[in-house]
């Protein structure tokens, strides 16, 4: 999955690119967001570079973390997969 996914009108955005916004507007890295957690670093590494999505244990630590619903990734990631779907068959039909 890429993080990010253009088709002719529609783009799909990774919920990792959120967590880089929220990081950035919180003045956080990477490592203060998984310090004394109990998730696997490559886990959210892989979350991070987008070549997995939210699950449950994510959801939970981004909220917990950057003072989030956890609906909000659930949310984040359905729109994603909507998206990217929408984006694909924009680039195969050649939709404008």
């Amino acid at each position: 999955m890429p993080k990010i996914y253009k088709g002719i009108k529609t783009i799909a955005l990774h919920p990792s690119c959120k967590v880089e916004e929220l990081l950035e507007q919180y003045d956080m890295t990477f490592l203060d967001l998984v310090r004394k957690e109990n998730i696997q670093m490559f886990k959210m590494r892989r979350f991070m570079k987008g070549l997995i999505g939210v699950d449950s244990e994510i959801a939970y630590l981004l909220s917990r973390k950057l003072n989030t619903s956890i609906n909000l990734w659930f949310n984040l990631q359905r729109k994603y997969k909507k998206d990217l779907i929408k984006a694909k068959e924009e680039n195969k039909n050649g939709k404008k």
